[in-house]
């Protein structure tokens, strides 16, 4: 199945950093499942994939299906499984690769969070390409920062965007280069 699948890109940042809004853009279209507001919505693990018919799949079935390129995921177990879900999308992009929309990654508190945010990173080192959201008005904060260092490993598959630019004055900009 991962010999049939298209390339996977992760699309990792901290919360409110545009990562849904940025797949919604490069689709042209919202997709099945797809949650944005103003403060962080976006709780569970999403892989948006080609289908002739929009729908989601939940994670535990996404995860036993025969030709599933995520099989391997069965080993995070049920917890993680109940916040992994399928986005099938008719969009021609998704044709040719696969995006996966992760939470926020943060500083966990909470035993399940920090089982998401290791998920994560397992996810950056099987990924094709990771593509790490930056938001232009916030810049590096602290929880960029220690993703920025975590990408480090994955450093060859790892971009980083910048997000929300038309936000910002044009030389506050620069200030994201230091």
């Amino acid at each position: 199945a991962e010999f049939r699948t298209p390339p996977m890109v992760l699309l990792v940042g901290p919360y409110s950093v545009g990562k849904t809004t940025f797949i919604e853009y490069l689709l042209g279209r919202q997709f099945p499942g797809q949650r944005i507001g103003p403060e962080p919505t976006t709780d569970r693990f999403t892989a948006v994939m080609y289908g002739e018919d929009d729908r989601t799949i939940p994670g535990n079935a996404l995860t036993v299906a025969p030709n599933s390129p995520f099989r391997a995921l069965q080993r995070e177990g049920n917890a993680f499984l109940s916040r992994f879900e399928g986005s099938l999308c008719a969009a021609p992009l998704l044709e040719h690769l696969s995006l996966i929309d992760t939470p926020g990654v943060f500083e966990p508190k909470r035993r399940l969070d920090r089982a998401m945010v290791q998920a994560a990173w397992r996810g950056a080192s099987d990924a094709d390409r990771v593509l790490l959201l930056i938001d232009a008005k916030r810049g590096i904060c602290r929880d960029t920062r220690r993703i920025l260092d975590g990408l480090s490993q994955n450093g060859r598959k790892a971009s980083a965007v910048v997000n929300k630019i038309d936000l910002v004055p044009k030389p506050e900009l620069l200030r994201l280069a230091e």
